[in-house]
């Protein structure tokens, strides 16, 4: 392959028969992988650093395939094909996206008549974990009609371990800053190989509107003050998830603050900004 500014530019061939892939940065690679492995020939086999068990998106990305045709077998730390087969076509539903539905999820700890729906409750997304992490927050939520809201429960002390879910951070430590204890967020070493360092994005960004929160080379500590000055201009790099998080915070900010870039989240939710105005959020585009 050559690149240059704007391209990749690929060609030839995977010929070969055993491929390690490590997960310890992100597990988007294996799931690539795992998608073109019916093209591979048969006896090609994946190689993992930790059992398939542990890695949420493999597992989901093999479920996909399966529904297509694809045959695997699957022994902890490797997978290969059964027989030599083709994707075939199928009817296929894609579920709700957790990594979005967080961000309402938090949003409805203050305005409790939201509700959130369109989830798989038995989903393989990392970010299912949504919900425990809330929970050890000290927030509950029930489950009616197909849709989850806001129970009971007061941000609150905890320590949560991000690890498997890393996405989760910027929303997590938007709600510690307006919590009512001290939160600490472990397991964020994959977080500097996203978007943007999300770590430190958030951190630089929450002391801007006044939050207590420091990184420690372990962890991020947020003492929560309950409702944050705000005022600052937030730099976000464009990154998707910084966007939202802040959005929904707003609510237990005092003065309105300036997102410095906004378009980041037609990445992964175009119409977030209108879905946050009809649900009664206020936003002015600055020029």
């Amino acid at each position: 392959f050559t690149i240059n500014d704007t391209t990749i530019n690929i060609e030839g061939r995977l010929n070969s028969k055993s491929f390690f892939l490590s997960t310890d940065l992100t597990t988007q690679w294996v799931s690539g992988i795992i998608l073109a492995l019916p093209y591979l020939p048969l006896g090609t086999t994946l190689n993992f650093d930790v059992p398939l068990s542990l890695s949420c998106y493999p597992l989901l990305t093999i479920k996909v395939s399966e529904t297509f045709g694809i045959s695997h077998l699957i022994d902890s730390e490797k997978i290969s094909l059964e027989k030599e087969t083709k994707y075939q076509a199928s009817n296929f539903r894609i579920e709700g996206d957790y990594s979005a539905a967080a961000n309402w999820l938090a949003a409805s700890i203050f305005n409790q008549k939201l509700k959130v729906g369109n989830l798989n409750l038995e989903s393989l997304q990392a970010d299912f974990a949504i919900f425990n992490h809330l929970e050890k927050m000290g927030i509950s939520f029930k489950y009616e009609d197909g849709d989850f809201s806001y129970h009971s429960g007061r941000l609150s002390s905890t320590t949560l371990d991000i690890s498997s879910s890393p996405d989760l951070f910027p929303v997590l430590a938007a709600l510690g800053a307006v919590g009512n204890g001290i939160l600490r967020i472990r397991g964020i070493k994959k977080l500097k190989y996203k978007e943007t360092n999300r770590v430190q994005m958030m951190v630089q960004g929450l002391k801007k509107i006044g939050a207590d929160i420091e990184l420690n080379t372990e962890e991020v500590m947020i003492r929560g003050s309950g409702i944050l000055e705000g005022g600052g201009e937030v730099i976000t790099q464009n990154d998707h998830r910084i966007i939202m998080a802040f959005a929904v915070i707003a609510a237990r900010v005092r003065k309105p603050f300036v997102l410095m870039d906004f378009l980041g989240v037609s990445k992964s939710y175009p119409d977030f900004f209108d879905q946050y105005q009809n649900f009664g959020g206020k936003v002015e585009v600055l020029k």
